[in-house]
């Protein structure tokens, strides 16, 4: 009975640790996850902004320039992290 009994607290004690340990394990690859997110799409808004800087310097100069500018910032704009 005393055997069983250690026996049985043990395996509950491993258990709970593991538990535990799982769900530390998921909390923290959410919170990377999320940080990863969260510079992704401060690094789409600061393409975007270099972007317009470009523009606004290129303002009455070669038209194609702008042109691939422009098409640059669409396709950064249709990116999936810069939309919240």
């Amino acid at each position: 009975v005393r055997r069983r009994l250690l026996v049985n607290l043990l395996v509950g004690f491993v258990l709970c640790w593991l538990s535990v340990a799982a769900l530390t394990y998921h909390l923290s690859l959410k919170q990377v996850n999320r940080l990863f997110d969260d510079d992704m799409v401060d690094f789409g808004e600061a393409a975007l902004r270099l972007l317009d800087l470009a523009t606004e310097d290129q303002a009455g100069e070669d038209g194609s320039i702008t042109e691939i500018i422009e098409r640059s910032r669409e396709a950064i704009q249709g990116l999936p992290l810069l939309r919240r």
